[in-house]
């Protein structure tokens, strides 16, 4: 006979994941050899993002020459937004409307600004193919030396993101610009850099995930999500710090016994980041207080008071630095016609207009990333591989790891978190839409532009693991289908297959992103289409 399971007689334990049920032997198992998902996903997205690095133009990313702009400004100490005066503004490299907001931005170095700006021109204007590699492409600027001149340059737009939206690359700049004097092997190192912590944090958030492993690896493989986080970007750290505070929240909700210190370190951390990155992910924070809900030792005063307080905390930070940046026109670099506090008073008075406009965004909009390249997209059209997403989401959802917890139905928060997810995830997407056109769309306009699909990765895993926990299960694979008559041994090849067909299939998305990049960059197709 076998015996029964109590609810959490199967839960990962040790850093392995190892699977211990009590009253019965142990069925668990590690699955097909090299086919984790934190490892396929190692492997793939370090394939792709470094060649994304190297390949696609340096400048050529979406408002790179700006964000590598603010890098600079950070290393040299500047952490304020720098107000411009708009005759110091070099209109060689860009274009100064006519208004009376103040410009923000700075003095940066001539070489860098001369080639990022130069090279997102001629990314985003040309179709004309590039050379192998683009750095021997004599239509692309590829060589300048760093500290010989500044000009005034502006970026409203990245002078409101905090330190911490660039941190990793703030600190590699100052080290790299001192040993190289080559802007193009600086602005790699920022590449590489940024695109290493999005790697290495989304291996570690796959590896100690409690459940939905193959989601977070999904959704971190997507080409959008690699493609853009191979840029100089600050998408990296808002990605990581929402994919790192998913996986803390479903640790300390589903793992056994007492919350470890390391969970409430890595919560506290996480919490915290989030009020310093784009404030559109803050609402994320809410999530954490719907822990006393599902964790009754959490409702003593001590816990409830540190909760409490770390979420005020986060709104805090978050208050303190949007009281430095919160009567900038960042669209005032892109239109004459933004006008931010106008536009808020327009939604306040006219919400019903405004609610049209935002089902209309979020029906336009591809919240999937289904066929959306990133910044290869720019250059297209690309051969739609949207059909291999879908099928990667559909086995995503209904994957499970051999090391994961399952979540029987009616255990304590099966609803409840779903429901929570699915809430914050249409909060955030209304406030992304609300935010863009508030700041950079032009008076009352009847439609919200400049709201791009990159903006939802970061949200995406709270959808998909709502409807994986929704019809989840506590039982190991195998032991799950102990009741049904099917013998381990053929549940473990059942779970070998599927784990077989996701890798395939995400390797079949990885060499189309290569196919599409080859073709708009250098105007060739691997696949010889």
């Amino acid at each position: 006979m076998t015996p029964k399971l109590a609810a959490w007689d199967c839960v990962p334990r040790g850093g392995q994941g190892r699977l211990m049920t009590k009253g019965a032997p142990s069925m668990s198992r590690k699955g097909i050899p090299g086919l984790k998902p934190e490892w396929v996903f190692l492997i793939l997205a370090l394939m792709l993002a470094i060649a994304a690095a190297a390949m696609v133009p340096m400048g050529a990313g979406l408002d790179e020459p700006a964000h590598m702009a603010r890098i600079e400004q950070l290393a040299d100490g500047k952490i304020l937004p720098q107000p411009i005066d708009r005759d110091s503004v070099d209109r060689a490299f860009t274009e100064v409307y006519r208004g009376t907001d103040q410009l923000y931005g700075g003095f940066q170095d001539r070489a860098m600004v001369q080639m990022t700006s130069s090279n997102m021109v001629s990314y985003q204007t040309t179709r004309e193919p590039y050379t192998f590699p683009t750095w021997t492409s004599d239509k692309l600027v590829t060589w300048g030396r760093y500290g010989e001149g500044r000009v005034g340059f502006v970026f409203s737009n990245t002078s409101i993101n905090s330190p911490l939206a660039y941190l990793p690359q703030v600190l590699v700049f100052k080290l790299v610009r001192s040993l190289v004097s080559n802007v193009w092997w600086i602005m790699f190192a920022m590449r590489l850099t940024g695109l290493l912590v999005y790697v290495l944090t989304g291996f570690l958030c796959i590896r100690y995930c409690p459940t939905g492993k193959w989601i977070l690896a999904t959704v971190a493989l997507l080409p959008n999500a690699v493609v853009s986080n191979s840029m100089v970007t600050a998408d990296v750290m808002s990605t990581v710090c929402c994919f790192a505070f998913l996986t803390v929240l479903l640790t300390i909700w589903l793992s056994p016994g007492a919350v470890s210190r390391a969970s409430w370190l890595l919560l506290a951390v996480s919490t915290l980041c989030l009020g310093l990155v784009k404030v559109t992910y803050l609402p994320l924070t809410l999530l954490i207080l719907l822990l006393p809900a599902v964790r009754p030792e959490l409702r003593r005063k001590r816990q409830l008071l540190g909760l409490a307080s770390l979420f005020a905390l986060a709104v805090l930070l978050f208050l303190l630095w949007y009281a430095q940046i919160h009567a900038i026109n960042t669209g005032a670099m892109f239109s004459p016609d933004a006008r931010p506090k106008d536009q808020v008073l327009f939604i306040l008075t006219h919400p019903l207009f405004f609610a049209r406009r935002l089902v209309g965004m979020v029906v336009a909009s591809d919240l999937f990333q289904i066929s959306d390249f990133g910044v290869l997209s720019m250059r297209g059209p690309l051969h739609n591989s949207g059909w291999i997403l879908i099928v990667l989401f559909i086995l995503a959802v209904g994957q499970h790891d051999p090391r994961e917890v399952r979540l029987e139905a009616g255990r304590r928060g099966s609803y409840l978190f779903p429901v929570a997810f699915a809430i914050e995830f249409m909060m955030i997407v209304v406030l992304i839409g609300t935010a863009v056109y508030v700041q950079f769309d032009p008076y009352a306009q009847g439609v919200i532009t400049g709201v791009q699909n990159r903006y939802f990765i970061p949200i995406l895993p709270l959808l998909l693991m709502g409807i994986k926990l929704l019809g989840g299960e506590d039982l190991p694979a195998g032991l799950a289908n102990a009741g049904t008559g099917e013998a381990p041994a053929v549940a473990s090849r059942r779970q070998d297959l599927r784990t077989a067909l996701m890798t395939i299939t995400l390797v079949v998305s990885l060499i189309f992103t290569l196919a599409n990049g080859s073709e708009v960059i250098f105007g060739s197709h691997i696949l010889g289409w």
